[in-house]
């Protein structure tokens, strides 16, 4: 090798090393989905059977508006049979009340006569709430988030169990499935970029908030990270709009930047 040669080597080897140290951020990428922030999740207020959802799915719905409707037959018909009882002791009330005019020995059954009717008309309203818990009314402005509603038609509920989320389409955050590769990537306030599916030649700025120390399981079976990102452009996505983020985190050397993913296969692989 002539000394210009060895000279050019030596120079790119110079070159390179140098590099190897140059400050570059971190990144990875990562599916990413727009949720609703903070929405208020409807329940079951009782157990039953689910008759009707009785708005579609993402519709715009208003305060105390109807949204689901359970199978009533049983709760309708306790409150019936409450309000006869209630009926059958107001009546033996008022007789115990006729009886003891004429007869003290018949005072004494006024008191009992009064303790019926009030724990009939207890019994009446307690089937009464029961039966206007069978409507579940929308809490507040928004939209109504859902799945197929023939997905829950004659499906029976638990008492708790989430049916349906009421949210405002104006407020929403980026939920970020970060791979376990990435964990290094997770730090609150680290910029994120989105570019959604819809359009991915526009990307929206986002900042990273919390995420999740712990890995989950997604449905595909893989484990993920769970992180949340705030958006900090006017950009408001749709809601349930898919795409992938950009995370950066913290600067390293270019050197371990390219080496990172090589050393951590290696490593899986050999097991050292």
């Amino acid at each position: 090798m002539t000394p210009r040669k060895r000279t050019i080597v030596w120079a790119t080897v110079a070159v390179l090393a140098l590099a190897a140290f140059i400050p570059v951020p971190m990144t990875a990428h990562a599916p990413t989905e727009i949720v609703a922030a903070n929405p208020h999740i409807v329940t079951a207020p009782i157990d039953g059977v689910i008759d009707q959802i009785l708005v579609p799915p993402n519709t715009v719905v208003k305060k105390n508006a109807a949204l689901i409707r359970l199978v009533d037959t049983r709760y309708r018909n306790d409150y019936i049979l409450a309000q006869g009882e209630e009926t059958v002791a107001r009546a033996k009330r008022r007789q115990a009340t006729l009886a003891a005019l004429n007869d003290e020995d018949a005072k004494r059954d006024i008191a009992v006569a009064k303790a019926e009717e009030s724990l009939a008309a207890a019994r009446k309203s307690y089937a009464r709430d029961r039966l206007a818990k069978t409507t579940l009314l929308a809490p507040k402005n928004g939209v109504a988030l859902f799945s197929n509603p023939q997905d829950w038609t004659g499906r029976p509920v638990a008492t708790g169990e989430a049916i349906l989320q009421v949210a405002d389409p104006t407020r929403v955050l980026l939920r970020i499935d970060a791979p376990l590769t990435s964990g290094e990537t997770l730090q609150s306030g680290a910029r994120v970029r989105l570019f959604l599916d819809s359009n991915p030649l526009t990307a929206i700025e986002a900042e990273l908030g919390e995420a999740s120390y712990y890995a989950e399981s997604l449905p595909n079976g893989q484990m993920a990270f769970t992180a949340y990102a705030k958006i900090t452009d006017n950009t408001v996505p749709r809601i349930g709009s898919r795409g992938v983020a950009k995370i950066y985190g913290r600067k390293a050397p270019l050197g371990f930047w390219l080496a990172r993913k090589p050393i951590t296969l290696a490593r899986q692989f050999t097991g050292i």
